[in-house]
């Protein structure tokens, strides 16, 4: 999913030294809540290092997932697959 989103973003011929994509439940207040989760799309993976990115150069660019271990923890959101 990350992965076209960002393509998508590209498709408008803007540039950018990094991305974030982040998730919400459909029971979620997306903005009012926490994410489930959040994608990055920067230089190694780290969001810190975009600072040294040339924008538009994607050669250094990895994905980095980072899940809201609390949500899933306290219950808020299933990770059945049931």
């Amino acid at each position: 999913m990350a992965m076209e989103q960002k393509d998508r973003v590209l498709s408008f011929g803007k540039h950018y030294n990094a991305m974030a994509f982040h998730s919400w439940t459909p029971e979620q207040k997306v903005g009012k809540e926490e994410a489930i989760a959040i994608v990055d799309f920067a230089p190694g993976g780290l969001w810190e290092e975009a600072i040294s990115a040339k924008i538009g150069d994607y050669s250094t660019h990895s994905f980095r997932v980072m899940e809201n271990r609390t949500q899933f923890e306290t219950g808020m959101v299933s990770n059945d697959s049931t």
